[in-house]
């Protein structure tokens, strides 16, 4: 599939979110086009109301909105006020915290109608915890199409050393403007492309999750997300002859990921076994305890793509062939057991895991059943969810064609980092993915040892 016209994109865009909006989606616009970014300022006073606004940048992306942004919106008399979040250190660019949204919100001098952020996911995810401390409505003009969390109703934060996904607003509208994406660093476009690939996978583990344990499976938001797909196509190609329209396309295609998700019912899965992969990473490099660094989110997240795809594999073969179910851990299902394992490798960030898990519980009887069943029906479910999946040999090659990583070695991840990350991944957050039935199936070390071949490169 070729690029689609400025006309075409937007159109498919305006109708994902008026079906979000039907079902009780808070994103109200996004615009893809010169012509729409030329409509910020009108829309926030049409749709808004806005008299004053407060903008939020770094040192990175304030030139970008003096030079763009805000002329568009001065010129319909909205008063601005600008916060520059500063940087950790020299050279080292800022974090998202509870902290530092709350700080910003502060530091405005005067009240505004609406918080409004320039640049990609760190600054979005601080402009909306501000908003949320405000308690004004959020937008969000993207300055690289990096990462699918523009339009989400989440904020991943950094927190005592914590990696966390958050409650946070949903932006009311998200612009971006195609020759500002296209002038973006290439690993973040390479990220985003990265993130946008994920959906189908983790779609992979909400329908498992669906079949196994009854979480809701909603039609219309999956069809929603076909149409994300849909975009997807040609996007790798486009990036790499560098055409504007592709940055714009990549950028509405994550845009509507998040969308699609506002759509879903509660209790829903959002991500699956590849975002935990770069979760993991995230929290060990916020704790001086690892003396880990982290790289692009996306890239992380198309190496966990990967983890997840030899995953499935690994258990639908296991059970073509009638593997044998192994033993499950305990550490799976009693409380104490798994505490000691959480905390043996997480040190000081144990508690907030270890309280995690407490809330979602994995119960032996649980276990036991789903083991049945699987043994029962030959991995049945697990057929059925991976229709979801894309082939392997494809993805990889858009990712390549993108210049995105996609094994641990590219991300400069050791085999024996690799090997922590594969074991420890699963309980950074409180779920099931591909996983957590391999786990459970008592399949995990063999299966780390395959991954290990197939993705540290």
């Amino acid at each position: 599939m070729e690029i689609l016209s400025e006309s075409a994109r937007q159109t498919r865009v305006n109708r994902v979110v008026i079906e979000a909006l039907g079902r009780g989606g808070q994103t109200e616009h996004v615009g893809t086009t010169a012509a729409e970014f030329e409509k910020i300022g009108f829309w926030l006073r049409k749709n808004l109301r806005t008299e004053r606004i407060g903008v939020i940048v770094d040192a990175r992306t304030r030139p970008i909105a003096e030079a763009s942004v805000l002329p568009i919106i001065g010129e319909t008399g909205i008063g601005i006020e600008i916060f520059e979040v500063p940087d950790l250190d020299v050279g080292a660019t800022p974090i998202c915290s509870t902290d530092v949204g709350e700080r910003c919100a502060r530091a405005f001098r005067s009240s505004p109608d609406a918080i409004l952020s320039v640049g990609s996911g760190t600054l979005t995810d601080i402009a909306k915890l501000a908003s949320r401390t405000l308690d004004v409505p959020c937008i969000a003009v993207a300055t690289a199409a990096s990462m699918n969390g523009f339009s989400s109703s989440l904020a991943a934060t950094l927190d005592n050393g914590v990696k966390l996904t958050v409650k946070a607003p949903t932006p009311k509208a998200v612009w971006a403007l195609p020759s500002i994406l296209q002038a973006a660093p290439a690993e973040l476009t390479a990220s985003g492309l990265g993130d946008l690939h994920s959906k189908p996978i983790s779609s992979a583990d909400w329908r498992l999750n669906h079949l196994l344990q009854g979480a809701p499976w909603d039609l219309p938001v999956v069809e929603m997300l076909t149409q994300v797909t849909e975009l997807m196509r040609g996007v790798a190609a486009g990036l790499q002859r560098n055409e504007p329209s592709a940055y714009a396309q990549l950028f509405a295609g994550l845009c509507l990921t998040g969308i699609a998700m506002q759509a879903a019912t509660p209790g829903s899965q959002a991500s699956g076994a590849e975002h935990l992969i770069s979760h993991y990473f995230d929290m060990i490099a916020g704790s001086g305890e690892f003396g880990h660094t982290a790289t692009t989110h996306g890239a992380q997240v198309a190496v966990g793509c990967m983890v997840s795809l030899s995953a499935w594999r690994f258990a639908l073969e296991a059970f073509q062939t009638g593997r044998p179910l192994g033993d499950c851990p305990s550490y799976v299902y009693d409380p104490e057991a798994r505490d000691a394992w959480i905390r043996g490798h997480f040190k000081s960030l144990s508690p907030t895991l270890q309280a995690m898990h407490h809330k979602a519980p994995k119960r032996e009887a649980d276990v036991m059943q789903r083991r049945a069943r699987l043994a029962a029906t030959r991995g049945e479910a697990l057929l059925d969810a991976s229709q979801q999946l894309p082939d392997q040999a494809w993805l990889q090659n858009e990712l390549t064609l993108a210049g995105c990583p996609f094994r641990f070695s590219s991300i400069g991840i050791s085999r024996a980092l690799a090997e922590d990350c594969l074991r420890f991944a699963p309980w950074v957050r409180a779920r099931y993915t591909i996983l957590h039935l391999l786990m459970e199936c008592g399949w995990y070390d063999a299966f780390i040892e395959t991954a290990l071949d197939e993705c540290v490169g």
